[in-house]
């Protein structure tokens, strides 16, 4: 009886943790795609493309960054295509004069 309740209670919090990796996982591998499409879509010359890629990822990145350290003990990206090229695209085709505050909105 007692290793059913262990298991009955370990069990639910194993499931919640899995669940929250899951959702994890999922923005981190999104933020992921999206940083491909950016880096697809500049090589190909199409801005709109680019920006349009990093306009989705900014509500990912306050949990992209926490899954990262979640997931890997620490955050020690340097640079992000949504952030540093897309910004600059951005700025290149004349979008408005505060790029990063359309990215992050």
């Amino acid at each position: 009886m007692l290793e059913f309740l262990k298991r009955l209670v370990g069990g639910r919090a194993d499931d919640n943790e899995r669940e929250e990796r899951g959702a994890a996982s999922d923005v981190v591998g999104k933020y992921f795609e999206l940083s491909d499409q950016i880096q697809r879509a500049r090589a190909h010359r199409n801005c709109h493309d680019a920006i349009a890629a990093a306009r989705q990822t900014g509500p990912l990145l306050r949990a992209f960054v926490e899954g990262c350290k979640r997931d890997y003990g620490e955050f020690d990206m340097t640079t992000s295509h949504s952030v540093h090229t897309a910004a600059t695209l951005m700025a290149v085709i004349g979008e408005p004069s505060n790029p990063m505050a359309q990215l992050l909105e």
